[in-house]
């Protein structure tokens, strides 16, 4: 497929729009990093740190039409974490509301609008991505703009195949000429947690050559605090080490919510 000068133009990186700006990531914007539509963008962090958590979030206040594969959760699961960071609740809450009629029909009107479509169920077949990109373009008449696969080694095959994992890689990649942002989770390394995210080199299996944009997080339970660092971006500050640049957020996991950490104390 051949093209012309201006159409080469018009896929370059910084004609991309830029996805909504989140307040909260107001510190990440001020370094100069913009997340774009058409984005190959990994959220990499070891376990328990929050990486689903982040990514519902994020999609939920960007709210763009979304199509979110959730190979680890049930549908339940992920409906209930969408009512959390919505409502504000927490799981308990939400499982205690979704039991009296009233309240649960209330929890439905609250995320009607949030334009996130969830696929589920292991593994994430190329059929399957297939299937649920075509129902939805039968529904709303349109690709979505964002698409989740939580996480990468639920994908068919590559549970721990490098090769596998990189044509994967690949074949999400090439959504991205529809202008679709891709959102892939991934793992890192399980090693000693020092309280930073994990460095680009602990990323399982090295997948960092494809993606325009990766995310480490980790999660402190005891402060309560979600560390971003961003080791790899094409505007902007970036550090593969994870280290030297590092945003924090205040997080709530309870409720699916996280919040630019301000030096004064609210409640």
């Amino acid at each position: 497929m051949a093209f012309s000068p201006t159409q080469l133009l018009g896929s370059k990186a910084d004609t991309q729009p830029p996805l909504p700006e989140i307040p909260d990531l107001a510190d990440i914007y001020a370094d100069g990093i913009k997340f774009r539509e058409g984005d190959l963008m990994m959220i990499v962090g070891r376990s328990g740190s929050q990486k689903t958590g982040l990514a519902l979030w994020l999609c939920a206040q960007w709210s763009m039409p979304t199509l979110y594969f959730a190979a680890d959760s049930t549908p339940a699961d992920v409906a209930s974490r969408l009512i959390q960071t919505v409502c504000g609740e927490t799981q308990e809450q939400v499982e205690v509301g979704l039991q009296t009629p009233h309240r649960r029909k209330w929890y439905m009107e609250q995320i009607a609008d949030v334009p996130i479509s969830v696929a589920t169920g292991s593994p994430i077949t190329d059929e399957a991505i297939e299937e649920e990109l075509n129902a939805y373009v039968e529904l709303h008449d349109a690709w979505p703009k964002i698409l989740v696969i939580d996480n990468l080694m639920d994908m068919e095959g590559a549970e721990a195949d490098w090769s596998s994992q990189t044509q994967a890689i690949q074949m999400l990649s090439t959504f991205r000429e529809a202008g679709m942002t891709v959102i892939m989770l991934h793992h890192a390394r399980e090693t000693e947690d020092d309280g930073y995210p994990p460095p680009k080199w602990q990323i399982s299996n090295k997948l960092d050559k494809k993606p325009t944009v990766i995310l480490g997080i980790s999660l402190n339970q005891d402060f309560g605090t979600l560390r971003i660092a961003p080791l790899k971006v094409r505007t902007g500050k970036s550090d593969p080490t994870g280290r030297a640049i590092n945003y924090v957020l205040a997080a709530d996991p309870a409720r699916t919510r996280f919040h630019r950490k301000t030096t004064t104390h609210h409640h």
